[in-house]
């Protein structure tokens, strides 16, 4: 070979190995900016998940919010020490996962002694008033508009059968909160021991009970219905048993049961209404 030839060979050569050397060079180039735009997606993952967490306050906030908010139920008891329906409904109520407070005997309750010590109404979502063993007690002036404030804003007062065998066919000489019923006693008639028939099962104060069943031994009033109210359970003969109505932005519901003015111990019915309560 002659020294032309192979000075065109070497540079032949030398020219190959640059292009090779350019085509590795590239490729790693392609492969770090690849493995860059990964990491950047990843970063950019990372910082969408922080502005969610931001956006709910914190981890712990975040998961604070997700918790639901359990709904406060204050139970006005009616002086029956022995068969303590008052505990019955709490207990069974804080089974359900509700936090029930027992306030006073509903007589006392904002009667302008100690009244700083009575709980708010405002801070609860349902009130009980039970009317069992003392029922047509006076109530105070202050108890009154508090109840009528609070079912107003939105709040749901429950009574027992012998708010609706107290107040008869006209209200208007009585309290306020009696104006609020969604039943009247036109002839303050009463028995005891009915069937509960559920006529409206897809509300939710017929959740968990039974379409039929037999509640022996407790007190109840020949009650009509308001026209504006919705029966949600009813005797064999059409009385309403369970009867609910809106007043205001809140509800008031009628439980046509004397709690344990005649028995002892609170039939599971009443006690799954009690806790139906909050679900309206």
């Amino acid at each position: 070979m002659n020294t032309l030839s192979s000075s065109l060979f070497k540079n032949t050569l030398l020219l190959l190995a640059l292009t090779s050397c350019s085509f590795d060079s590239s490729n790693s180039v392609a492969t770090d900016s690849g493995e860059g735009d990964v990491e950047a997606d990843a970063r950019s993952l990372d910082d969408s998940d922080a502005a969610r967490r931001a956006d709910a306050g914190s981890d712990d906030a975040g998961a604070d919010a997700a918790q639901p908010v359990v709904p406060r139920i204050l139970i006005l008891d009616d002086g029956d020490s022995n068969a303590t329906p008052a505990l019955q409904i709490a207990t069974y109520l804080e089974g359900a996962g509700f936090d029930a407070t027992i306030g006073p005997h509903y007589e006392d309750y904002l009667d302008g002694d100690d009244d700083e010590l009575d709980p708010v109404a405002s801070d609860f979502a349902v009130i009980i008033w039970l009317e069992g063993t003392d029922f047509g007690e006076d109530i105070s002036e202050a108890m009154d508009t508090s109840l009528v404030d609070f079912v107003n804003a939105g709040g749901t007062l429950a009574r027992t059968e012998w708010a609706g065998w107290f107040i008869g066919p006209d209200a208007s000489d009585d309290d306020l909160i009696d104006q609020l019923m969604p039943v009247i006693s036109p002839n303050q008639d009463f028995a005891y021991g009915t069937t509960w028939n559920v006529v409206e099962s897809a509300h939710p104060l017929a959740n968990g009970i039974s379409p039929v069943s037999q509640v022996d031994g407790a007190g109840f009033t020949t009650v009509t219905a308001n026209a504006q109210a919705t029966v949600v359970v009813e005797s064999n003969n059409g009385i309403p048993l369970v009867s609910v109505q809106d007043f205001g932005l809140g509800k008031v519901v009628h439980i046509n049961h004397d709690v344990t003015y005649s028995v002892e111990t609170v039939h599971s019915e009443v006690l799954q209404v009690f806790a139906n309560l909050p679900a309206l």
